[in-house]
This record gives structure tokens, sequence and C-alpha cells, in this order.
């Protein structure tokens, strides 16, 4: 800057040093303006679908919301009995649930046609996905079906409808109506929004099973915070005893797989 002529010769002016120390700036001198320091973020193009969310942090590019994986598979930590619909009575069932690749995301019954109560539970399982814009999505994978019970009349039952999380959601609960604090009827699921780790959010909605009515006390078993249904475990007597819930915190592994950008 300041350069000069001297006896018909160019002389350097003073030299500029600018660099701001600033990892996230491009640097530069221009003649009509001096230091110019251009953000960096508007040049952080990584070709991983992140490019609207990238910003510069240590003097490389980054994703603002963290990374994460599309097809997350899962690895449970902290199972916890959430407690038991129902009664102690029957014998108690293989539990219930889904491979590690998929979340607990909707429950169906046999109910009885005559004693108006549960007799076989039917678990339905999902896959998480998670899109480039962060958004959760959860599709039906597999059902799996308890075995069934039915004495003195209690059969035959008949299938309710599948009730289902909508999608990037998973069960958080069950509530239900016990009769006779034994049986269960009337129930519920509790579903829970996920956010891209597969931990609910704290978002509910409860969700009837139709075609089942009855009476009784208001029961509800809920997972503990930041947990969801891992798996269920059925007593079977005359009828569906008892369905209790274990719940546990779902941790992503993306092992193997492209990174891409998440909202946290």
């Amino acid at each position: 800057m300041g350069d000069m002529c001297q006896l018909g010769v160019c002389v350097a002016g003073i030299q500029v040093n600018c660099d701001d120390l600033e990892a996230c700036t491009l640097d530069s001198c221009e003649a009509d303006k001096g230091c110019v320091h251009l953000p960096l973020d508007a040049t952080c193009v990584d070709g991983d679908g992140c490019t609207a969310d990238d910003v510069c942090k240590d003097g490389a590019c980054a994703c603002v919301s963290g990374f994460g994986c599309a097809t997350p598979s899962f690895t449970y930590s902290n199972d916890t009995n959430a407690g038991m619909l129902g009664g102690m009575g029957g014998n108690v069932a293989p539990k219930m649930g889904c491979g590690a690749t998929d979340v607990l995301i909707g429950l169906g019954f046999d109910f009885s046609n005559g004693q108006k109560t549960a007799t076989r539970t039917t678990a339905v399982c999902g896959k998480v996905t998670i899109e480039q814009n962060g958004t959760v999505v959860t599709t039906q994978t597999t059902t799996q079906k308890s075995g069934g019970s039915g004495c003195f009349g209690w059969d035959p039952s008949t299938p309710t409808p599948l009730v289902i999380c909508k999608s990037g959601w998973a069960v958080v609960g069950i509530k239900g109506k016990n009769a006779g604090n034994t049986l269960f009827n009337s129930v519920k699921v509790v579903c829970g929004k996920l956010d891209v780790a597969g931990k609910p959010t704290g978002e509910t909605e409860d969700l009837a099973i139709s075609g089942m009515v009855g009476t009784g006390a208001d029961k509800e078993v809920l997972c503990p915070s930041k947990t969801i249904a891992r798996y269920f475990e059925t007593r079977a007597g005359c009828g569906q005893d008892a369905l209790t819930m274990y719940c546990a915190t779902a941790n992503p592994d993306c092992t193997g797989q492209d990174l891409i950008c998440k909202d946290l």
C-alpha cells in the first residue's frame, strides 16, 4: 500500500498484513479498498448434501446442525421395566420386540368377542431413516404376534386394527382399563416424537385402539424420559392377563454409512 514512483522507478510502500487471525475468513488486499475479509461459509461446498447448512468451523467446513446417518441402526442401553398393564395371572411369555435396525411404532390386539378383553398382542416394528433436512421418518417393516390364550368361552376373538404412530414417532407408553385388576381393555398407545438420535423429544399423543371397550380402573405405563419402548412381555392365562413394557435408551450406530447433516 502506498506505492510510489521515485526517479522513474516504482518503490513499494508499506507492506500490509491483511490476516485477521480468523480461520474462517478469506483475507485479501484490494487497491481501492484495502484489506478485505470474506466469510468462508459461502464457499463451504462439500458435496455431502449438507451445503445448505455448511459453516466454517476451525478453518474447515462443518455442518451447522452436526452430522448423522441416513439409516441408523440402534444399540440400546439402560433397559428399564416401566410397569405392567393388567395383573399377575397367567404365565410369562417370551419378550416381543424389534431388531436392531427398528423401533416399536405400534400395537394391535385380538379382542375376545365374549369377555371383551385382550387375548393376544401384536407389536409393530418400523425402520428409522433421516432425511437430509433432518426430518425423521419411520416406515413399518414387521409385526410380531404373541401366543394366544382363551378358556371358558373367551375365544373366539377378533383382531383390532393395528394402531401405528405417525411417521417419525415411536411407542413410549400404553394406557388402558384394568378389568378386575387382572385383565386389561380399552387400550391406548402413547406415541412420542423422535429426534435424529432416536430419543423422544417430549412431545406425545395418545392413539386409541378401536374395537376394545370395557370398564375398570384407568392405568398408564410410560417410559422414563429420553427412552422409548424396547419390547413387551405378556402374561397369558384365560386371556391376555398382562402386558409389561420395557424401555431403553436408543443409541444410533452410523458404522459404514455416509454422514448427512442433521438437526439436533
